[in-house]
């Protein structure tokens, strides 16, 4: 074997090498490329609510789908909400959060029954004052009639009063 055959050998060889370099990269260059565009649409689909995320791996699916439950049990606790999110909340939120709607409902009952409790003992004490006020009004009333009849009856020389049947009978009204 001449030197000419070894090189052309060893050309053939290295052209061979060279062949399958360039086939692997181009293989790595688009499992490269098909990669980006899975997290490209991995992505926008952890943005989106509503898209699936079957190109996104197994540990990027359930960060996204904790942050989309924890996105809706936040909207769902918020109290203004609560009556049309009660759904959301039972569904998407843990037990710690469910737990913590439900001790916060009780205590909005707990406000509102109290609140119309403190405006029923209002109600009551405004009711007891006016009849205090009534019933004072109406003894100064009987005390001040008292008091002018025992006044226009005539005074005897010592300064007793002298009451009759009449003056008796005023004084008991």
């Amino acid at each position: 074997m001449g030197w000419l055959q070894t090189a052309r050998l060893a050309g053939s060889l290295l052209g061979a090498l060279a062949l399958g370099t360039l086939l692997f990269l181009a293989k790595d260059r688009f499992h490269q490329k098909d990669l980006a565009e899975k997290a490209a649409r991995c992505e926008s689909a952890a943005i989106s609510a509503s898209e699936p995320l079957k190109d996104c791996g197994s540990n990027v699916q359930a960060r996204v789908m904790a942050d989309r439950h924890s996105i809706l049990c936040q909207a769902a606790l918020l109290p203004e909400l609560r009556p049309e999110t009660r759904h959301d909340a039972n569904q998407e939120c843990d037990a710690g959060s469910r737990r913590l709607i439900a001790q916060l409902d009780a205590r909005a009952d707990e406000v509102i029954a109290l609140t119309a409790e403190l405006s029923q003992v209002r109600e009551d004490t405004g009711a007891a004052i006016a009849r205090a006020e009534a019933r004072g009004r109406a003894e100064q009333t009987r005390r001040n009639n008292a008091q002018n009849v025992v006044a226009a009856q005539p005074r005897g020389p010592d300064g007793s009063i002298t009451c009759d049947a009449a003056c008796l009978r005023q004084l008991a009204n």
